[in-house]
C-alpha cells in the first residue's frame, strides 16, 4: 500500500521490497554491512540471486503478487533456474515497465563507480532512479523490515521512519493463509533441528532430530502437496509478529521522535486522504500536494478484519500470543481493543 502511495506521488520515488529482496529475507550480511567496494563489487551485492527468496518461489503455486518480475513468461531474460537479480524481482518492475532496460542501464553506470563506502554507493544507486525519474526524495519500502533497521540507520544516520502497524491477530490470519509464510515456517523447523542451513549445507548428520512430518519439506524433496495440509500454530504466529513489533519499537524509541512516524493501517482504511496528507508532511510541507492526496483514496483497498470469525478458543489463544506486541504498540501510543482472556472452566459444588 505505501509503496504503491508513494509511486503516484509525483515528487518521490519509491522503492519497493529493495531490501527485503536484495538481503535474500536480510539472511545476506554484506547487504549492510560490508566496507568499502568498487562498482562491480556492489553490483554483485545487489544482483547476486537470492537462494532463499528463490527456494520460496520455485515452490509457490503461482508468482506472488508482490513479485512484480514475470521470471515465469517464456519472453522474460531470467527464470529462477538461472537465477534471477533480486534487484529486478519488485524494485525495478515497480518503476518502469521495461525493468530488465533499466537493469542495464543501472548496470553499465554502477559497475563504472569507484570504491567509495557501500552507503556512498546505495545513495549514488537511488540517486541515479531519482534523477532518471525527476523525484526530489526517495522511500524504501520492504515488508517485516522492523529487525533491519538498526542496520539501515547505520548505513543512513539522518534516516527517517515510517513505521505502519496492523492489528496482530489480523497479521496472523492472514500469515497463516500465506505459502510464503508457511514455507517459510516449514523450512525454519528443518533447518532448527539440522542445526544448518539446508541450503547451502549438504550436512545431514542430524536428520534424525528432525520430526518426520517435518522432513519432506528439506530443500532436496520439498512436498508442495504436504505444504497444503500444514497449519502454523496461532501461539508461534502471535508470538512473532509480538517480538518483531517489541523489538522494532524499542529500537525506534531510541530515534529523535521528530524522525519516527507510527501509524495504524487500520486508519488509514478509515481515512486514507487524511493520513495521506499526514505522511506527506512527515515527508516535507512541499510534498503535501492536494491532488495527489484525493487519489489516495482510490488506491487503497478494504479488506475486511478476519480474527474476529475465529473460534472463541482460538480468537482467545492469538490474543494472549499478541499480547506484548500491543504493551509495545501501547507504550507508542498505538491502541488496539483487546478481547478478554480466555476462561477457566470451573466446577462448581453444591454444600450438603
Amino acid at each position: 500500500m505505501i509503496s504503491n502511495l508513494f509511486r503516484a506521488h509525483p515528487d518521490v520515488l519509491s522503492l519497493s521490497e529493495f531490501y527485503a529482496l536484495v538481503s535474500d529475507g536480510q539472511s545476506r550480511a554484506e547487504v549492510y554491512e560490508s566496507g568499502d567496494m568498487d562498482g562491480l563489487g556492489f553490483w554483485e551485492v545487489i544482483s547476486k540471486p537470492a537462494s532463499y527468496i528463490e527456494f520460496l518461489l520455485r515452490n509457490q503455486r503461482s508468482r506472488p503478487a508482490e513479485i512484480l518480475y514475470r521470471y515465469e513468461a517464456p519472453t522474460s531474460r531470467f527464470v529462477l533456474a538461472t537465477g534471477v537479480p533480486p534487484i529486478l524481482l519488485t524494485c525495478l518492475p515497480h518503476l518502469d515497465v521495461d525493468a530488465e532496460g533499466l537493469l542495464d542501464e543501472l548496470k553499465a553506470e554502477i559497475t563504472a563507480a569507484p570504491r567509495v563506502q557501500l552507503a556512498d554507493h546505495y545513495r549514488q544507486l537511488f540517486g541515479i532512479l531519482a534523477r532518471r525519474y525527476r523525484k526530489k526524495m526517495w522511500v524504501e519500502r520492504s515488508g517485516a523490515s522492523l529487525n533491519s533497521a538498526p542496520k539501515l540507520l547505520a548505513l543512513f544516520p539522518d534516516a527517517r521512519f515510517i513505521h505502519i502497524v496492523r492489528d496482530g491477530r489480523d497479521v496472523a490470519v492472514s500469515l497463516q493463509r500465506n505459502r510464503s509464510y508457511r514455507i517459510a515456517y516449514a523450512f525454519g523447523v528443518v533447518a532448527q533441528h539440522l542445526g544448518v542451513d539446508p541450503l547451502v549445507s549438504a550436512d545431514r548428520s542430524n536428520l534424525g532430530k528432525v520430526p518426520e512430518q517435518y522432513r519432506c519439506f528439506l530443500p532436496e524433496a520439498f512436498d508442495q502437496d504436504a505444504l497444503e495440509q500444514l497449519t502454523v500454530p496461532w501461539k508461534h504466529l502471535g508470538k512473532s509478529w509480538s517480538n518483531q513489533i517489541a523489538t522494532g519499537c524499542h529500537f525506534l524509541g531510541q530515534v529523535p521522535p521528530e524522525r519516527v512516524r507510527v501509524v495504524r493501517y487500520e486508519d488509514f482504511l478509515a481515512a486514507p486522504c487524511e493520513q495521506a496528507g499526514l505522511l506527506a508532511a512527515f515527508l516535507g510541507p512541499q510534498y503535501v500536494q492536494p491532488d495527489w492526496i484525493e487519489s489516495c483514496a482510490d488506491l487503497i483497498k478494504q479488506p475486511a478484519s478476519q480474527w474476529r470469525g475465529l473460534p472463541p478458543d482460538e480468537r482467545a489463544d492469538l490474543n494472549a500470543a499478541c499480547a506484548a506486541g500491543f504493551e509495545a504498540l501501547a507504550a507508542c501510543g498505538i491502541a488496539y481493543p483487546r478481547c478478554p482472556p480466555k476462561q477457566k472452566n470451573r466446577v462448581s459444588h453444591k454444600k450438603r
